[in-house]
């Protein structure tokens, strides 16, 4: 393990951050939020995606924070209609994760122009909300096996957001 792990304290406990080992002080990189699926969390996703690997190699920082669980325990993001806030909980997920890059980037050189979210079912669809609530932040998203809005009027995003859907032929 050569990158470091740092934790960004957040109203919700502490979230990892790895950054790379050799960077300049002042060398601004790139930011990738990594969101997990319903009923998963950050460390099960991490551990399975394994971005933290890449860190290093690609000169990025990678942030992966959990969501709140609902009344059976399963971690969850308040995404889109679609998924995943069963018990109707309402919390603010899009503004705490706008909060959770914004107190990185406080702290540390990120690029503004490079801010990506990255995630796994209800975490892709997460990332579509943040690109949807945030495009003057996010500057792309990739979900694997997520979506946007069931109905798309209710994603208006302030700026262009790039974006990559990924769905498997086994899904």
């Amino acid at each position: 393990q050569a990158f470091e792990i740092q934790q960004v304290q957040t109203e919700r406990g502490n979230v990892p951050l790895y950054l790379p080992s050799a960077t300049g002080t002042d060398a601004e990189l790139p930011l990738v939020i990594s969101l997990h699926g319903f009923t998963g969390n950050g460390s099960q996703h991490e551990n399975y995606f394994n971005l933290r690997s890449r860190v290093d190699e690609s000169q990025f920082m990678l942030c992966v924070p959990d969501g709140i669980p609902n009344g059976q325990g399963d971690r969850f993001w308040n995404a889109t209609d679609f998924c995943c806030d069963f018990g109707g909980q309402r919390p603010d997920d899009s503004g705490y994760l706008r909060s959770l890059i914004e107190t990185i980037i406080a702290d540390h050189p990120v690029d503004l122009g490079s801010v990506h979210v990255v995630g796994h079912s209800n975490g892709g669809f997460m990332s579509y909300r943040m690109a949807c609530d945030h495009a003057d932040l996010v500057s792309s998203i990739a979900s694997l096996a997520g979506a946007s809005f069931a109905d798309t009027s209710d994603c208006v995003p302030s700026e262009p957001v790039h974006v990559l859907q990924i769905h498997g032929t086994s899904d």
